[in-house]
């Protein structure tokens, strides 16, 4: 009974839902038999709306679950902007952040996502993003070379889970210096090839920044006589 209230709750109009709620037997946090109230199942209009009339927010369902863990871009912003907690953890010991694609990642860490969290099984966010959402893991500081449970870090799993973009995250974890020891037998050719090729430009790097900072010391001494 309450998963058809709730379907037919979150599925109405706006104007609809104030009826709802103008009944003071109604309860705005009812929960569907999944343990999810009707803020999990409306778009970022209604969400505003739910919020403004007292829906609990960050009310997590049967498997520790919040509203944000489904949530699009704009109503991930909607979400935000209404004081969520971004760093609230399911049963896995995941939070919402392990699963969103660059833009709601981007928006999330810097509402506060912590880029660290490891879940249960002592693997952070950077494990199960994609290609994209490494740069703004990093960038914010997350553990390129986190080790889970089993001590393995994220290009282990990349090598293994054939996503559309398994091979530009190799590539971008590559790029990013991931401690690859070990793991060279199970690297295709090509991603051998590539890290022969950074390894080849980081060499360059350095010498072009040797030789930068001595014409700099250089050019002191210089100005000084």
């Amino acid at each position: 009974m309450n998963s058809e209230l709730v379907k037919e709750f979150s599925d109405s109009d706006i104007n609809t839902m104030k009826l709802y709620l103008s009944d003071p037997k109604f309860n705005i946090n009812t929960v569907d038999s999944k343990g999810r109230n009707a803020l999990f199942y409306v778009n970022a209009k209604k969400t505003q709306f739910l919020i403004d009339s007292g829906i609990e927010k960050d009310h997590q369902d049967n498997t520790g679950k919040t509203a944000l863990f489904f949530s699009d871009y704009l109503k991930t912003v909607a979400l935000i902007d209404s004081g969520v907690d971004v760093n609230i953890c399911d049963n896995e010991g995941e939070t919402a952040l392990f699963h969103k694609p660059y833009e709601i990642a981007q928006a999330m860490i810097i509402s506060g996502a912590n880029v660290n969290k490891q879940n249960n099984k002592g693997r952070t966010a950077l494990f199960s993003c994609d290609a994209k959402t490494v740069d703004i893991l990093i960038e914010y500081g997350a553990d390129i070379n986190q080790l889970d449970l089993k001590s393995k870090n994220a290009l282990y799993y990349s090598l293994f889970y054939k996503t559309e973009d398994r091979n530009n995250k190799i590539k971008k974890l590559l790029e990013y210096n991931i401690d690859h020891y070990g793991l060279d037998e199970l690297l295709s050719r090509e991603n051998r090839q590539y890290i022969e090729e950074l390894q080849i430009m980081r060499s360059k790097e350095t010498i072009l920044n040797n030789l930068t900072d001595i014409k700099l010391s250089e050019s002191k001494k210089h100005n000084r006589l």
